[in-house]
C-alpha cells in the first residue's frame, strides 16, 4: 500500500502554517538563520533540529469535507446520545492515533468511519 507523504511547518515566531505550496522564496533571513535553501524538502532537512519550527506529517487521511488531516489536528467525531469527542491527531511510533483530552487514544483510521471533521490544530488559534 502506497501513501502519499506531505508535510507543513509550523513557525513559532511569526505564528505561521507553511505547506508545501507555499513559496518560500526570499523567506529567510540569511543572517538570523543561515542559508536556508527557499525549496520546501530542503526547509524540511535543515529546519528538522531547529526548535523555532515542528514539522507535521499528512496522516494519509482526510476528513468529512475532504481536507487532509495532519498531526497537530484538532479533530471533532459524532458520538452516541448526540455526544461530541474530540482528539488531537499524534504520531505514535508508526502510525497515527487521536489522542482525546482524557489520554485515551485509537488509531486514526477507526475515527474516519466516524465522520471526522479537522476544527483547528494545537497551533493556530
Amino acid at each position: 500500500m502506497n501513501r502519499l507523504l506531505k508535510f507543513r511547518i509550523w513557525e513559532k515566531f511569526s505564528n505561521t502554517m507553511w505547506y508545501e505550496d507555499t513559496d518560500l522564496d526570499n523567506r529567510y533571513d540569511e543572517e538570523y538563520f543561515g542559508a536556508i535553501p527557499a525549496n520546501f524538502f530542503c526547509a524540511l532537512r535543515d529546519l528538522q533540529k531547529n526548535p523555532d519550527y515542528t514539522i507535521q506529517q499528512f496522516t494519509g487521511i482526510v476528513d468529512k469535507n475532504g481536507k487532509d488531516i495532519y498531526e497537530g489536528d484538532i479533530l471533532r467525531w459524532d458520538g452516541p446520545h448526540e455526544s461530541e469527542f474530540f482528539a488531537i491527531v499524534e504520531r505514535n511510533n508508526l502510525q497515527f492515533e487521536a489522542m482525546s483530552m482524557n489520554r485515551d487514544s485509537r488509531p486514526i483510521h477507526n475515527i474516519l468511519r466516524s465522520e471526522s471533521l479537522i476544527v483547528g490544530n494545537i497551533f493556530e488559534k
